[in-house]
């Protein structure tokens, strides 16, 4: 609804009798307290009683509009200010509280209280000061926070890093130990080929400094024969002991073989079962294959005393007489042999040599699948190869 109000003109309204009361709404218009839309257009708005036909103009109009340095309107006399609408909500809170004044036939408990006084007045720029403080303490001890566990991350990881780095150090020097060591056992006691050649390569080596070092001298041609006289002694010398450890290690060498094939001889068969476990079972020729084993450690010893010697002996008799053979009869005469000549107490470096023929045809014994049908898996020619290269012959004589 629009209304027209001159420059000058002055409305009064009112509502009902004198003695029921009035009202009296005056306005006065002038250019500062219109409203005016954005195209330019002029709004002016109200109410209007429909029982009497009074008009009462909105509060903006009635309002002086006041503006700031910017040239921005106040916006509590906008007409979206006057019009809000409000709604009351109302909820119930965690805890109950009440306020009790005192009266004539109240007792109240007055030992909690106490006096609260009235700080100085704080503004916004002074709330905003303190709320950037507090921000800043804050941040402060976050990053202080943050500061403390990268660097307890760091140490960590250095720490771990020096501890790796020790380990591996320790484990470097103990492996070049190791390997010292062993460099030093294989120049000592050589055991395999390449440990030969090694020996072989530092002599040769040492024969030419030695050589290169006696023509260098300048020695008269007597003194030169002599010096080259004395050189070839020492590498005699240093070449028949490589031999003499060549010889020892290639017994050693053979023994470690026949032990190793010996205790696979003896080892127990693994037979799979239907559900797919494995089970070890002794046969009759392992058993066979392990007691020989034990006969043949026992007979490789040397025994302390003269009653375990000829235990050994007795017992190794008794288990090849079953089989008539030229192999075993040899070897049940040497047995005697040894037996006759340590009842004539001879010292034990006189049956040195007869003790080693005793092992030596007992370990053929071993390796005889006739004695030993274990030994047959490690044979490598047939048992049968005489037969079939016979027949292979008469097959040939019979085709020519």
């Amino acid at each position: 609804m629009e209304v027209e109000i001159a420059l000058d003109e002055v409305v009064d309204s009112k509502e009902g009798n004198a003695s029921d009361g009035s009202a009296v709404c005056a306005a006065e218009a002038s250019t500062e307290r219109e409203a005016h839309l954005g195209n330019g257009d002029r709004l002016i708005e109200g109410y209007i009683d429909r029982r009497t036909g009074t008009r009462f103009i909105n509060a903006i109009q009635q309002t002086n509009h006041i503006r700031n340095a910017n040239g921005e309107q106040n916006q509590r006399v906008t007409r979206a200010t006057q019009l809000y609408e409000t709604k009351n909500k109302t909820w119930n809170t965690l805890r109950e509280a009440s306020t009790q004044v005192e009266r004539p036939d109240l007792v109240l408990d007055t030992k909690r209280d106490y006096i609260l006084n009235c700080g100085p007045y704080e503004d916004s720029k002074a709330w905003e000061e303190k709320r950037e403080k507090a921000a800043t303490i804050i941040q402060r001890y976050a990053r202080k926070r943050l500061a403390r566990c990268k660097a307890k991350k760091l140490q960590k990881y250095a720490k771990e890093r020096q501890e790796l780095i020790a380990e591996l150090e320790k484990k470097q020097k103990v492996e070049e130990d190791l390997q010292l060591k062993a460099e030093i056992y294989r120049h000592k006691q050589p055991r395999k080929k390449q440990d030969f050649n090694v020996l072989y390569q530092e002599v040769a080596a040492w024969h030419a400094e030695e050589l290169q070092s006696i023509k260098g001298k300048g020695l008269s041609e007597t003194e030169k024969k002599l010096a080259l006289q004395e050189l070839l002694y020492k590498e005699v010398h240093f070449l028949q002991a490589i031999e003499k450890m060549k010889m020892a290690a290639d017994k050693e060498n053979k023994e470690e073989k026949i032990r190793e094939m010996m205790c696979r001889m003896s080892a127990p068969q693994k037979w799979e079962l239907s559900d797919g476990r494995l089970v070890h079972v002794q046969t009759v020729d392992s058993l066979r294959a392990l007691d020989m084993m034990r006969l043949y450690t026992a007979l490789s010893k040397c025994s302390r005393t003269v009653d375990e010697r000829m235990c050994v002996l007795g017992y190794i008799k008794w288990t090849v007489q079953e089989f008539d053979c030229q192999l075993t009869k040899d070897l049940i005469q040497l047995i005697e042999r040894e037996a006759d000549l340590m009842f004539r107490n001879r010292p034990t470096e006189s049956l040195q040599g007869l003790r080693e023929r005793i092992l030596d045809l007992f370990l053929k014994i071993i390796l005889m699948p006739k004695f030993n049908p274990e030994a047959a898996s490690y044979q490598c020619v047939p048992n049968d190869f005489d037969q079939r290269s016979a027949q292979t012959m008469r097959q040939q004589a019979i085709s020519i």
